[in-house]
């Protein structure tokens, strides 16, 4: 039985000359292609909203994407697909990281 669901977040800027549009078609692309390869379940992308009251320590970043694994072994093997570089993945991968800067990662998992 697979494990609770992992989710990949991301904390960014984009690059001066990027627009959301741009950014959001290119995540779009490398996160289609994680979930056509039978990887990622879901994702969404989102913008800051910052609030004086919520806000008890925003990062310095105005952006945020999530990827959602089934668990953490599809989790693992995405990473070796997107670290291998190879055809496919290579080039959606690189038109998202080109519009970015200052990013930032971290895992988490849903708790039973």
């Amino acid at each position: 039985m697979p494990g609770p669901e992992v989710t990949l977040h991301s904390l960014f800027d984009l690059n001066p000359g990027c627009t959301e549009t741009g950014f959001k078609a290119a995540y779009d692309a490398f996160a289609a292609h994680l979930r056509d390869a039978g990887f990622v379940v879901s994702w969404c992308t989102r913008r800051r909203l910052p609030h004086a009251g919520y806000d008890t320590d925003p990062p310095a970043t105005g952006f945020a994407a999530d990827l959602v694994f089934a668990d953490r072994a599809a989790m693992l093997l995405a990473w070796d697909h997107v670290e291998a570089d190879g055809p496919g993945v290579q080039g959606v991968h690189h038109a998202v990281n080109r519009q970015v800067c200052k990013a930032q990662f971290f895992l988490t998992e849903v708790v039973d």
